[in-house]
């Protein structure tokens, strides 16, 4: 069973390097970036139903986009469902919705970088979870899809954003469905530490905790960082 497991994902980062010419790192980003973004998280799996991709880093130098590292990651189990709004619904049949276990595809702020240390080497915003921190992901209540403390907040149904495991050690909030707040078209979206190799999210999209530390050490706030994650 882990054979048939691992198969498919090491064919398909195979595709996505050195046996695809049109990789990711070999594309510039689409004209729709905002021009005050200057690094830019690129996410991109084959099929919308696929669960692992490939996240390229850009820099955006004298209005050019550079590629720079590359690593694999996990999205969610469902793969990819096009953000109401964004591009990607010209292109995928499916809309993310609360509780569909689709990563959202479409074009995406960094809003903070969250974790259990009390400080971490990022020039990100850093925010250090403490027990009472979640993520509202009750559609019905006020705090909907929001960073708040659970003494604070009335909901049925949330997030514990200091878990028992290592999973939001390291962390990044991504401002999905964020201004405004639609209720039930997803919340509490992150880029976080998978699993286990490879292993399918939620909705989110997870890397190897070496990756993430890499991702934070260069993300600079004022570079106006954002995520994009599409099909090709």
């Amino acid at each position: 069973m882990l054979q048939r497991t691992l198969i498919p994902a090491i064919l398909l980062w195979c595709s996505f390097s050195a046996c695809n010419s049109n990789s990711t790192e070999d594309r510039q980003p689409p004209d729709y970036i905002p021009p005050q973004c200057t690094q830019l998280l690129w996410v991109q799996v084959l099929h919308p139903s696929d669960t692992v991709g490939q996240l390229v880093c850009f820099e955006r130098m004298d209005a050019e986009w550079h590629s720079k590292d590359t690593f694999r990651v996990s999205i969610g189990r469902n793969g990819l469902a096009a953000a109401e709004g964004s591009q990607q619904q010209l292109t995928l049949k499916s809309v993310k919705q609360e509780g569909d276990g689709c990563s959202p595809a479409g074009l995406f702020p960094l809003l903070f970088v969250f974790g259990y240390a009390p400080s971490i080497a990022t020039q990100m915003e850093y925010r250090t979870m403490q027990e009472d921190d979640i993520c509202v992901d009750d559609l019905f209540s006020a705090d909907y899809n929001q960073h708040v403390s659970a003494l604070a907040s009335r909901n049925n149904s949330h997030e514990k954003m200091r878990r028992k495991d290592e999973q939001y050690k390291l962390g990044i909030w991504v401002g999905y469905n964020a201004e405004p707040v639609v209720p039930g078209n997803g919340s509490c979206i992150f880029l976080h530490i998978w699993k286990k190799e490879n292993a399918p999210t939620s909705g989110c999209t997870a890397m190897a905790e070496e990756d993430m530390m890499t991702i934070l050490q260069w993300l600079d706030k004022d570079a106006h960082p954002y995520l994009l994650q599409t099909t090709p």
